[in-house]
């Protein structure tokens, strides 16, 4: 393929994403229905579907992650508008018909055009710092209903799912997280397991909690108990490892809901703090801003994906004293990679510094981060008429210095310092909006993503440590249980993902409760 096409197709998504303004969200099909590559395909035969149409649906595959043409197929058929936006009208071309155009029509040089095509896409979407709509792929084992059911038709069938994911939850993720018991003991796994998913959902200390869990359970620990096995259950590593082997299964629970698709996803990095009202030097306890009355708390680093609307934890770790951020961050995105393809990490300005911009960087990773400002940074910010990018800024001296773009954006509140290492952003209508936008909306600490951890966390004034990690722990992991439920009962009741949960965390909760043990 000749140098002019790349350039024309260059062009051409230039523009497209030009047109689309200031919006700050939009689906790949909004980008390519606003291309005009009518010039490409010169002399094809055109049947039923133009070659502009399904060079169009070959860039799509590539973006979206969706290999298979089937699937490709049931894509369109189940949105149909997305169809109408690559020109297909009406009518969608089979499976058959996209073999035969890609192993037939399309040539070696074409697919790379393709290829081409669809990485210029999506690293300027990048550059204009915009927020792409979920493609929502219907898996094979869950199809859309075809025909409308009863409400009474469309509840059995849920509560009938909902049966069967907690029944997995307790044979598959139960046995992940154990408390030692002897083999004498009166109580099983499942016995102690309930009564800290009650406690957790209740948000209530070990003490009551056990007291109303047997309100309806005749058989449930007291609190001395509980706590007496968490306190024997090993040392700080041996009970980080049996969590993060917790979370791998969980994981793959949401894995399996086409969750995580076969494209980037955007992660954030985070610490989210305990309160400690007791002495500093108590281990693992560490300084910081006064709230509530305290500043001395239990410290933890979370990586999150931050997709469809919802996030989903891939890992936590503990944080002591000896800990900096360059190797927190580190540790959190290489466990990241290992489980999803990264697209954008988005950190609070906290991490702001030059080892781990340029520990960041030797990574290959894209990050957006509010920047602190120092003198230089808040006398460039408060002098410049935003919105401004200034390119490779310069940070420290010597081998502490660390280069990035520096965006000045307008906001109600004055100039906002942000760096990044996204090249070729560009002044563009509503930029400025754009990012504060995708930072907010991709972070949502405001909106409940860490206040929905702490709504999952028994309460405790336990000294030992290993009590408040394993709760800790055991809150996230409760967590993502509840978000991979509601996954796979989406795809399943509607063949799509579904933002808003369609059960309850005390649902849940009480679903597995009256479960009696699973093998």
């Amino acid at each position: 393929m000749t140098r002019p096409a790349y350039s024309y197709v260059e062009e051409e998504i230039r523009k497209a994403l030009w047109t689309l303004g200031d919006r700050e969200t939009a689906r790949y099909s909004d980008i390519l229905q606003r291309m005009d590559l009518g010039s490409l395909g010169e002399g094809y035969r055109q049947i039923r579907f133009s070659y502009e149409s399904m060079f169009k649906l070959a860039v799509l595959m590539r973006l979206s992650g969706i290999r298979f043409q089937t699937r490709m197929v049931r894509h369109l058929k189940e949105n149909r508008e997305e169809a109408e936006k690559l020109g297909f009208g009406k009518r969608v071309p089979d499976q058959r018909t996209i073999s035969y155009f890609i192993n037939h029509v399309m040539d070696k040089e074409t697919k790379e055009l393709a290829e081409f095509a669809a990485k210029k896409i999506d690293d300027d979407i990048k550059r204009h710092a915009l927020l792409i709509e979920d493609v929502v792929v219907v898996t094979k084992k869950n199809p859309k209903p075809k025909r409308r059911v009863s409400r009474q038709t469309f509840h059995i069938r849920k509560d009938a799912k909902i049966r069967k994911l907690c029944r997995f939850i307790k044979k598959e993720i139960y046995p992940m997280i154990w408390v030692p018991t002897r083999h004498n003991s009166i109580y099983s796994r499942n016995d102690f397991l309930d009564l800290l998913l009650h406690m957790s959902l209740t948000r209530d200390f070990a003490e009551d909690g056990s007291k109303t869990m047997r309100e309806f359970r005749k058989r449930s620990p007291d609190a001395d108990t509980l706590l007496y096995h968490i306190k024997k259950s090993g040392d700080m590593g041996a009970m980080q490892d049996m969590f993060v082997k917790a979370f791998e299964h969980v994981f793959k629970a949401a894995k399996a809901s086409n969750f995580f698709r076969n494209r980037k996803c955007d992660l954030a990095v985070d610490y989210t703090g305990w309160h400690f009202y007791g002495n500093r030097s108590t281990p693992m306890v560490m300084g910081g801003k006064s709230d509530r009355g305290t500043n001395h708390y239990y410290k933890f680093a979370t990586v999150d994906v931050l997709e469809a609307g919802k996030r989903f934890t891939l890992l936590a770790l503990p944080v002591g004293d000896f800990d900096n951020n360059k190797d927190m961050v580190r540790k959190l995105l290489e466990y990241a990679r290992s489980k999803v393809r990264i697209n954008r990490v988005f950190l609070d300005r906290g991490f702001f510094s030059s080892d781990v911009i340029n520990m960041l960087k030797k990574m290959g990773i894209h990050f957006i981060m509010p920047a602190m400002k120092n003198s230089r940074i808040k006398k460039i910010s408060d002098s410049v008429k935003a919105p401004k990018i200034i390119n490779d800024y310069v940070m420290g001296k010597g081998s502490n210095s660390s280069t990035f773009n520096l965006l000045i954006l307008e906001s109600d509140k004055g100039n906002i310092p942000v760096s990044t290492n996204i090249v070729g952003m560009r002044i563009s209508p509503g930029i400025s909006k754009r990012v504060l936008q995708l930072y907010g909306r991709r972070w949502g600490i405001e909106t409940g993503y860490r206040v929905k951890k702490e709504n999952f966390r028994p309460k405790t004034t336990s000294k030992n440590y290993l009590v408040r990690l394993f709760f800790f722990n055991l809150s996230v992991i409760i967590y993502d249980v509840w978000v991979a439920i509601n996954l796979m009962l989406s795809i399943f009741l509607f063949g799509k993902i579904s933002r808003d949960p369609l059960l309850t965390a005390k649902l849940m909760a009480t679903r597995l409760f009256v479960m009696r043990d699973v093998p």
